[in-house]
């Protein structure tokens, strides 16, 4: 039984199927970047089992997604591979070429769920140590220990749900999250019913939150909003609105201790420091259109004793500490860089996998070739 799953696994049509099937999947999200965006339209299409299709009744599957045909590419060379593959001496090398492709597919796969990217912003003569997401946001609260550090609770955003209670060990207060809007739009002295929530406290007060349906394409920010009670041992210090719209923290008292809050970008926090020494820009000629843009930086990480000089620009890297700076764009006042911040642990996977490919087909190649030599002296 095992022996006759086994090669139905393996059926070269099955190959030939998912391969097609594969291609227009990648055709149908390349089509969808337009309105989704880059990361919307591979979170609908490449990183789930299936691609779901809203219906009057629900979502129902529509087609396998970019995942489970992975895995189903994964399974079926593994079973040619067991099933039809005997070693030998003159078939090393396709032997190598078919662990090399499997390598590929699971370097793929481990990219897919562990890889993460951020955007890190830097002007001239500024140092940071983090990155800030391009999708995701997150409620920061901040008290100040000394002047020259904070201490600095991150909450994701997903915990904000109407309803739910946020609470953290490093505050002495819990939130009630009276509603919560991935997007909105924000209007000052707004005239509603009573139908919508409204904030008794802080810069929200005069400010309506209109729940506004969500965006995703790569050039547009969603208005999250949130309205939250905090409540501590001193009782309810009302309702606050909390949203990236706002453009400024606001500060609650709590057994006399100020804190900070913020809606902001979701931050990645690096052991070390990127200082923008100058950035530069060049265009063509009797244009604005940019030809060539570099950022000179400078890493700073004293725990390793590191110190740094390097110059960022199109296919020229840095790459440190696990992750990878890209240059990917500037500030609008050409004074400031974007770096683009990959850190993919799967990195060196297609590195070593194409290695082992290569090498397969060489040494199929140079076999074939002697084989071939040897028939041609015979005759």
């Amino acid at each position: 039984m095992l022996k006759k799953i086994l090669r139905t696994m393996s059926s070269l049509r099955i190959t030939v199927t998912l391969l097609v099937l594969l291609a227009i999947l990648i055709f149908v999200m390349t089509m969808a970047q337009v309105d989704l965006g880059i990361f919307e339209a591979k979170r609908r299409y490449f990183d789930v089992l299936w691609v779901m299709f809203p219906t009057r009744f629900g979502t129902i599957p529509l087609c396998p997604g970019g995942k489970l045909l992975g895995i189903l590419l994964f399974l079926n060379l593994l079973a040619a591979h067991f099933t039809r593959f005997k070693w030998t001496r003159a078939k090393i090398g396709i032997g190598l070429t078919h662990w090399g492709v499997l390598l590929l597919i699971v370097g793929a796969g481990y990219s897919s769920i562990r890889s993460t990217e951020s955007q890190m912003t830097i002007a001239n003569g500024e140092s940071v140590n983090f990155s800030e997401s391009a999708q995701d946001v997150e409620l920061s609260i901040t008290r100040e220990l000394t002047p020259t550090m904070d201490r600095v609770v991150q909450i994701p955003q997903s915990l904000f749900k109407a309803g739910a209670v946020v609470t953290h060990p490093s505050i002495p207060f819990s939130m009630k999250v009276v509603a919560a809007y991935p997007n909105s739009r924000l209007q000052m002295n707004a005239e509603v019913g009573g139908e919508l929530p409204h904030a008794t406290t802080g810069v929200g007060a005069a400010i309506t939150a209109f729940p506004m349906p969500i965006v995703t394409r790569d050039d547009y920010r969603n208005v999250v909003a949130v309205f939250v009670e905090i409540v501590s041992k001193e009782g309810s210090k009302g309702t606050w609105l909390l949203s990236n719209g706002l453009g400024a923290p606001q500060s609650v008292v709590v057994a006399g201790q100020t804190y900070s809050m913020v809606i902001r970008p979701a931050r990645f926090y690096v052991p070390f420091e990127l200082e923008l020494v100058k950035f530069t820009q060049e265009y063509y000629p009797d244009t604005t259109i940019p030809r060539r843009y570099a950022s000179a930086v400078k890493l700073h990480d004293p725990a390793h004793r590191v110190e740094r000089d390097t110059t960022i620009y199109m296919n020229n890297p840095l790459r440190y500490s696990g992750r990878t700076f890209y240059q990917a764009s500037f500030g609008q006042d050409g004074t400031s860089t974007v770096l683009q911040v990959v850190q993919n642990p799967g990195w060196l996977m297609p590195y070593i996998s194409c290695g082992i490919i290569a090498l397969g087909l060489v040494i199929h190649f140079l076999g074939s070739l002697g084989r071939f030599w040897k028939r041609r002296k015979r005759s």
